[in-house]
């Protein structure tokens, strides 16, 4: 139903589509996380400026390539955005007003850069609290924000939520190699 609309609709399929949609987009983010914690542990992204890299060269490559080369062009030729192709890349793409199927990239590279800004609060001190906090708190923009970040402000929770739950398994797996 993202772009056109089912002529025989199906209640089946609705609850089906509603189901999927209360927890895709929250566990890919929570795996993230989670992907996120095991990379750190492991010792990557200790850099600033090649973990930047990394995610606008992974991320907002891909958003930005795809948003103009397929998405654009796709909604022109299809008659669903009236602005003109220019018009669409530079509010649909850039502003990331209508970016469809690809909001979550632009989303996600902003979970990362604010979780590499406040890292050193949740590694250095441990304040699990703190950052389920501010995550929490953040899940609720008041402004609708541009560039996905309010999106990314929403799903912060669940990016934290899979950074606690590696600590926790590894804790967990820790104790049972130990013998504890």
């Amino acid at each position: 139903n993202g772009a056109f609309h089912p002529v025989n609709s199906s209640h089946l399929l609705e609850i089906l589509t509603t189901a999927i949609y209360s927890f895709h987009m929250p566990l890919f983010i929570l795996i993230s996380g989670a992907v996120y914690a095991y990379c750190l542990q492991m010792g990557k992204y200790q850099e600033h400026l090649p973990f930047l890299k990394n995610k606008l060269l992974r991320l907002l490559f891909p958003y930005f390539f795809w948003g103009f080369f397929y998405v654009a062009p796709v909604m022109e030729l299809l008659g669903l955005d009236q602005s003109g192709y220019f018009a669409y890349c530079w509010n649909g793409i850039v502003l990331s007003h209508n970016s469809r199927h690809l909001w979550y990239l632009f989303a996600l590279f902003w979970i990362y850069v604010f979780v590499r800004l406040t890292r050193r609060v949740y590694y250095w001190g441990r304040s699990n609290m703190l950052c389920l906090s501010a995550a929490v708190f953040l899940m609720y923009p008041y402004v609708h924000v541009g560039f996905q970040i309010s999106a990314a402000m929403r799903y912060q929770l669940y990016f934290v939520l899979g950074m606690l739950f590696h600590d926790y398994a590894g804790k967990q797996n820790r104790k049972l190699l130990l013998g504890g």
